[in-house]
């Protein structure tokens, strides 16, 4: 992606898992290694994804995502998050 300033990130997905504990649940787990270049030395994060989908109904799907940012894998994989986030989403089927 190209984003101002000059600068670029790339983004690549190093891990991914899913499971459906039953039949109206999808969980998946995400982990990708970014690198921002730009302006000095690139810049090395990990971000893990981990989503919950669920079927309220034929045409009704609830989302909700958790996501944590880390610093680089040089650092040790027993980091702390930098950075987290939580959302949710409806997803309704239109028509």
């Amino acid at each position: 992606a190209r984003l101002s300033g000059d600068q670029q990130l790339e983004s690549t997905v190093v891990g991914r898992r899913s499971a459906s504990p039953n039949a109206r649940t999808f969980l998946a787990d995400e982990l990708a290694l970014q690198v921002l270049h730009g302006p000095g030395d690139p810049r090395v994060s990990r971000v893990e994804t981990l989503s919950r989908y669920r079927q309220l109904g034929p045409s009704r799907i609830e989302a909700e995502q958790w996501q944590a940012s880390y610093s680089s894998p040089a650092e040790g994989l027993a980091a702390a998050a930098r950075r987290s986030w939580r959302g949710q989403l409806l997803l309704e089927r239109l028509g």
